[in-house]
């Protein structure tokens, strides 16, 4: 039955009011960022496909132990309900897996087309061929016709795990033994202890918050999440979702943001649309802005227009992003200069205005690979995604339409 299904739906011509979006999600070892699992699921819940992807960087191809890692791991996602499939592959280098996973993931026209990754907040610390290889998976998500969003965390949000200063490849054995222990009941350790990892293990640390909510028995029979996962699945989020829709990307930027306030855990939350405009044309470009979404059928609670996004940022806040290593590059080109001012200036006006809500959307900065730096390119988003006191998602859809207002 499943099969005839999935012939019937090859037949189906694409169109935007049949669109879903389909997640492919860059986990490695979900354990170790459930916050990004979990964010993911609350968008699918029932309607989409979600496929949590594990790529294993190793020198040797490593096909003997693929099936025992899967196996594992999909305990973990069985634990904690949550669903998605597992696609687990072994390659010299993560963006060689990460291509192969976009690329082969799914079935007919069962398979993803958002590319979701943690923000990798200690790209500081890493060389510049780890910052390539981290900006060119993100390329070739667009040049593969994917969506492309990133989460990070306030604070730190996702990167490698404490003391794995220097590249080391992944020790299966080491999994395994840590698996064990998760079955046997400490998937908080799993979570949190150090251990031999690959740059494709972004480990997500998290801010400390409140508390979570008690787990349920069913849950803590087979071990406890750490009390910090934001987005754990007892945890009900409150406040807005802040969507800065600053550019037509086919509409996914205000889609994904819709799709999570439908959920169940998002319930309390109302959407808050930033958009661009004038000084001179406020009230009609609110009433614009709002007439759109009301012909979308997405709720709203208001449409605020920004009038002064191309204003200089303040010298402080410029200062405050002096470590980055961009400042030679930046005076040889005022095209890049003015684009990361701009990213500061962006940054300020989601800390004034954005500062009290559970989720901060915003529209994903790209660049041409020939003429931006990964290192440049970075910079914008950390210029961007600072010292944000609420998560921020940044994304961008491939230019696709993906919402119609014909029924």
């Amino acid at each position: 039955t499943a099969l005839r299904y999935c012939n019937k739906l090859e037949n189906t011509e694409d169109h935007v009011k049949n669109y879903r979006p389909q997640f492919l999600v860059l986990t490695g070892t979900p354990a170790d960022r459930p916050d990004l699992v979990f964010f993911a699921s609350h968008i699918s819940k029932d309607a989409a496909m979600m496929v949590c992807g594990h790529v294993i960087v190793c020198e040797d191809e490593g096909h003997n132990k693929q099936q025992v890692t899967r196996e594992r791991l999909n305990k973990w996602l069985m634990t904690y309900k949550v669903k998605s499939f597992l696609s687990v592959i072994a390659t010299r280098t993560l963006r060689d897996g990460a291509s192969a996973l976009m690329q082969c993931v799914g079935l007919g026209k069962i398979r993803p087309n958002i590319l979701l990754m943690g923000f990798r907040s200690d790209w500081l610390n890493r060389t510049r061929e780890e910052i390539d290889e981290y900006v060119n998976i993100i390329h070739d998500a667009f040049d593969l016709q994917y969506g492309v969003a990133i989460l990070r965390l306030p604070g730190q949000g996702f990167t490698a795990l404490p003391g794995a200063g220097t590249r080391s490849y992944v020790s299966e054995d080491n999994i395994g033994r840590r698996l064990a222990n998760c079955n046997a009941g400490s998937l908080e350790d799993l979570s949190a202890s150090p251990g031999n990892y690959s740059t494709s293990e972004m480990h997500a640390q998290h801010v400390p918050t409140a508390p979570s909510q008690p787990i349920s028995s069913s849950t803590s029979s087979a071990g406890r999440l750490p009390y910090n996962v934001r987005f754990g699945p007892q945890r009900v989020q409150r406040g807005t979702i802040d969507v800065w829709w600053l550019f037509d990307d086919g509409g996914l930027t205000i889609l994904i943001p819709h799709l999570l306030s439908l959920s169940s855990h998002w319930r309390d939350c109302k959407l808050r649309i930033f958009t661009m405009g004038s000084s001179a044309k406020i009230t009609s470009e609110r009433l614009r802005m709002a007439t759109l979404l009301k012909k979308f059928r997405i709720e709203f609670s208001s449409v605020e227009v920004i009038t002064d996004l191309n204003e200089k940022p303040s010298q402080s806040s410029v200062e405050r992003l002096s470590y980055l290593p961009v400042q030679e590059e930046l005076k040889k080109s005022k095209h890049h200069h003015d684009k990361y001012l701009r990213q500061i200036r962006l940054g300020e006006l989601l800390r004034f205005h954005s500062s009290h809500a559970a989720l901060i959307v915003v529209t994903l900065p790209i660049a041409r690979k020939a003429l931006c730096s990964s290192t440049m390119y970075m910079s914008w988003l950390e210029a961007v995604t600072a010292n944000q006191s609420a998560p921020v998602l940044i994304m961008r859809g491939n230019q696709s339409n993906v919402i119609t207002f014909y029924s």
